[in-house]
């Protein structure tokens, strides 16, 4: 699809209503990486050639994964399809698939996809006929419950001691930014973002490591920490579904 065509397609909220149409519909999302936006676009492009319905973020937004597996139960569909590469280096782009629970799919469906794939000769010459019609949007309400459920089954009570806890927290230019903050905003903590990875980067530009399993990966955040006096660090992963804490321990 030319610029053009793809925001006509996708620039704004269709007209759609769902009353009385039924048929397998998924939802596809992506991460903050070179082109996400638009692979999930061909992949949507090519599941309504299919004749499959499909859900997607306004505006194309690119979104955690942990809302996307929420979606699928929430909005009961049949599957989901997120262009991600996790916390893996820069150059790698690729997707997750989940099914009608939200989970990831078991190896036994994974293998039948991987022989699937096997068998077509010519990807690069797949005829779609995408069928824009086939595409509606996932409400604003669906991130809000996802919030609300969160928060409820952390069990954390909001008080007025939470007041007084300052937590660094850097989502290493991927999708946590906006959630995480909503989250932490919600229990009263005060949030001390790093300000240089809190935009969406498919460069990665001040994360040289991306995932919260390396200890490398907090010292941008450490020198937040360290001069707003404060003794909790949180990082998620680029599609934030891996979450770090760091607590300060014997001064280190």
């Amino acid at each position: 699809m030319s610029p053009a065509d793809i925001k006509v397609a996708f620039g704004q909220p269709l007209e759609f209503g769902t009353a009385g149409i039924r048929g397998k519909m998924g939802i596809v999302g992506h991460d903050n990486r070179a082109n996400s936006d638009q692979f999930s676009i061909e992949v949507a492009n090519m599941l309504t050639t299919h004749g499959i319905m499909v859900k997607m973020f306004i505006n194309n937004e690119l979104m955690p994964t942990p809302i996307i597996s929420y979606a699928v139960r929430k909005l009961k569909l049949q599957a989901a399809i997120n262009i991600t590469a996790s916390h893996n280096p820069k150059a790698d782009n690729g997707f997750k698939a989940y099914d009608e629970t939200g989970a990831q799919l078991l190896p036994k469906d994974t293998d039948d996809i991987a022989k699937r794939m096997s068998k077509i000769k010519d990807a690069i010459g797949l005829v779609m006929a995408p069928a824009v019609k086939l595409v509606t949007y996932v409400p604003q309400s669906v991130m809000n419950s996802y919030l609300s459920e969160v928060t409820e089954n952390l069990r954390i009570k909001k008080n007025l001691e939470l007041m007084k806890t300052k937590v660094v927290y850097t989502p290493h230019h991927g999708t946590g930014a906006t959630t995480m903050l909503r989250l932490l905003e919600s229990l009263n903590y005060q949030v001390i973002p790093v300000k240089e990875q809190m935009t969406p980067d498919p460069n990665f530009s001040f994360s040289p490591s991306s995932n919260p399993e390396d200890a490398a990966s907090y010292d941008l955040a450490i020198k937040y920490a360290e001069k707003n006096r404060c003794q909790l660090i949180m990082a998620t992963d680029p599609d934030a579904d891996r979450l770090g804490i760091a607590v300060k321990h014997n001064g280190n």
